[in-house]
């Protein structure tokens, strides 16, 4: 119950927010809230790094953060016309090879020998989760979503997270009865599972009726669009459990009270942020 509650109240301060910075300072290509991103995928990095470092396993350690929040913010200077457009997949390939390069050169047997699990590291810093967050900065881009993508952000946001608020109280409520036995996460239940899927695809729907002056969104397409992200949003949790039970880890962090570190609240939107990104414009019309 308690962690219930602290859920609510970090709702009850997050959607005022949340509003405020999307449709009252939306200046300069959604700035404020994509600076933030940035700044979520560098916290976030860093605890993706917490994981190797758990299980003493060899890092680019305190720069590959850094790389990988380079990735939303080349998005952002993408869409607000400050690079070219087109060169995002050049940018993964000169942060991979940089990795490999540094690997290169180690000046001891020891550090040779961890090689494989540096490179392998290191990549997984980088683009877990700052590939995935790019997306949510390419989100505000006008361009495919329109004159006011602020629209777009908010469908994806409330597919996500009220999945995973209504996933935990189902579980919570009525989920002891049927637990799914999952060894990476023992307290997930059947009943959560269905209760935050069934929610995004009702969010979903409820948005063909709401937005229809911004998006014409066909109810079919809009249960397919459910469908995904109810998906996809319960696999970004569970991919984050397993790498949090392979260091013998029960947060990601402590940065957030009640709710350990900024993984455990951002990774269901991590798998689901592309899928988004590339299902959404192609099903409004």
């Amino acid at each position: 119950m308690k962690n219930l509650l602290l859920r609510i109240l970090i709702m009850i301060i997050f959607l005022p927010t949340l509003w405020i910075i999307l449709f009252i300072l939306p200046v300069y290509n959604h700035l404020i809230f994509n600076l933030i991103t940035i700044i979520v995928t560098l916290i976030a990095a860093f605890e993706v790094e917490h994981f190797f470092v758990k299980k003493q396993i060899s890092t680019w350690k305190y720069v590959s953060p850094f790389l990988g929040a380079a990735l939303p913010l080349y998005s952002f200077l993408e869409i607000s016309g400050v690079v070219g457009r087109g060169y995002f997949p050049l940018v993964i390939v000169l942060l991979i090879s940089l990795v490999f390069v540094r690997g290169v050169f180690t000046r001891t047997e020891v550090k040779l020998e961890s090689r494989l699990a540096f490179f392998s590291s290191s990549v997984l810093v980088i683009f877990y989760p700052g590939i995935f967050l790019s997306y949510i900065v390419r989100l505000t881009d006008k361009s495919v979503f329109g004159p006011e993508p602020q629209f777009a952000i908010l469908v994806f946001l409330s597919l996500v997270f009220c999945n995973d608020i209504m996933a935990y109280v189902g579980g919570m409520l009525f989920g002891r009865r049927y637990p799914m036995n999952l060894l990476i996460s023992p307290k997930k239940s059947l009943v959560g599972f269905i209760t935050g899927f069934v929610t995004s695809i009702g969010f979903s729907i409820f948005y063909t009726f709401v937005l229809k002056d911004y998006y014409v969104l066909p109810l079919a397409y809009a249960v397919i669009l459910g469908v995904v992200i109810g998906i996809s949003t319960i696999a970004g949790d569970l991919l984050e459990s397993v790498m949090k039970r392979s260091c013998e880890l029960k947060d990601s962090g402590t940065l957030m009270a009640g709710r350990g570190g900024l993984m455990d609240t951002i990774d269901s939107l991590l798998l689901s942020a592309p899928l988004f990104y590339f299902l959404f414009p192609l099903i409004i019309r």
